[in-house]
């Protein structure tokens, strides 16, 4: 059996948060306005669109421009940018929002990855957690890109088309593991977060399909959502679906109030019943599907096809991510090593921010502090 977790969101803050977001605006004295930007940083014509872009040179002292931003509590905010890169290694480039003044006594960051470089203009985005400081109008946040001061390359960095947008999680559909093949049920858990917006379990219309291309096989319609947390079990060994071949679930969520129309998808393969079996011996040995299975692996800073072909040549058999990787990368893993790499997620991270992280953890609630989505 599989349960399925997507996150669908509606995205109802129609404004771009950021002011000036690709550097066109100058006051009286020719100042770019709502950007604070450090004496180091020019105005280029090199841009992603518009006429300008942002530009500086890296030093070895630390770059930062920014902007402050004021975000709602309990929200979360996508935030994303257009850069370019010359030159840039090491630790790189990175973008953030950061609680600006700490009255409230939170100290929230949100970072994004880091990146080094690139010729070509290139658009990332990443998801904040949730907003936690209080409704206080002298609270603010800042928005800000730089580069650190350990990077002593003299690269060039060009940013250009910020934008950060309010997220409205109205709908979670939750999923307690990421296995992509399916031989006997599906178990679809909705919950809805009736604490946002002004809207009602009653302006909410779900449609759940299971589709062959452009056929429909499945089909479940809630008319009316009387509950904030249901499940919609599907048992698919009934549809005589064809084993080895993909279909696509598709969630529609319709608001009625606002006909507001979101739209996501999980495409899962129909197998016959695999036996995936995990037992121990009394010496403590794993068996898989009753073959000693014995961990043999290491940490690996970059998952991709290139570090994994290496593995390939060796006797490893699992690696430990250094950070949280994509449920993308996860199935990357599967479809190209046939199983002979495993992961094993560390929870080093969580116990450096909580010592009693070993003692509360709930792998079932809390796998999203591993795994997700891009």
């Amino acid at each position: 059996m599989i349960i399925l977790f997507f996150i669908i969101f509606i995205i109802n803050c129609k404004d771009n948060i950021i002011k000036n977001p690709s550097f066109e605006e100058f006051d009286s004295k020719n100042k770019l306005t709502y950007w604070r930007i450090n004496n180091k940083t020019e105005i280029s014509s090199d841009s992603y669109s518009g006429k300008n872009s942002l530009y500086w040179k890296q030093t070895n002292k630390r770059i930062k421009n920014y902007q402050l931003i004021e975000l709602e509590k309990n929200y979360q905010y996508e935030i994303c940018i257009h850069f370019k890169l010359k030159n840039i290694l090491g630790n790189g480039f990175s973008f953030y929002i950061d609680n600006n003044n700490y009255t409230s006594g939170v100290n929230e960051r949100y970072y994004s990855e880091l990146y080094n470089g690139t010729n070509d203009w290139k658009k990332e985005c990443y998801t904040s957690g949730k907003i936690k400081k209080p409704n206080q109008d002298s609270e603010k946040y800042v928005f800000g890109a730089f580069t650190y001061e350990e990077n002593k390359t003299n690269g060039e960095v060009f940013i250009d088309d910020i934008s950060i947008y309010r997220i409205d999680d109205f709908l979670k559909i939750i999923i307690s593991n990421n296995r992509d093949e399916v031989y006997d049920t599906i178990n679809m858990v909705y919950q809805i977060d009736t604490d946002k917006g002004n809207y009602s379990l009653s302006d909410w219309n779900l449609t759940t399909r299971i589709k062959d291309d452009n056929l429909i096989i499945y089909e479940t319609i809630n008319d009316y959502i009387n509950s904030s947390f249901f499940a919609v079990p599907i048992n698919i060994e009934k549809l005589n679906l064809t084993n080895n071949h993909f279909y696509k679930i598709e969630v529609i969520l319709n608001n009625l109030k606002d006909d507001i129309i979101n739209i996501n998808s999980y495409t899962f393969k129909k197998i016959k019943n695999v036996d995936r079996k995990v037992t121990f011996d009394e010496y403590g040995r794993m068996f898989l599907n009753n073959e000693l299975f014995f961990p043999f692996g290491i940490y690996l800073y970059e998952v991709n096809q290139k570090n994994l072909i290496q593995l390939n040549k060796t006797h490893l058999n699992f690696i430990i991510p250094y950070s949280n990787i994509s449920i993308d990368t996860m199935n990357m893993i599967n479809e190209t090593q046939n199983g002979k790499i495993k992961i094993i997620y560390s929870v080093m991270d969580i116990f450096r921010i909580n010592s009693k992280a070993c003692n509360v953890l709930n792998e079932e609630n809390d796998y999203k502090d591993y795994v997700y989505n891009m």
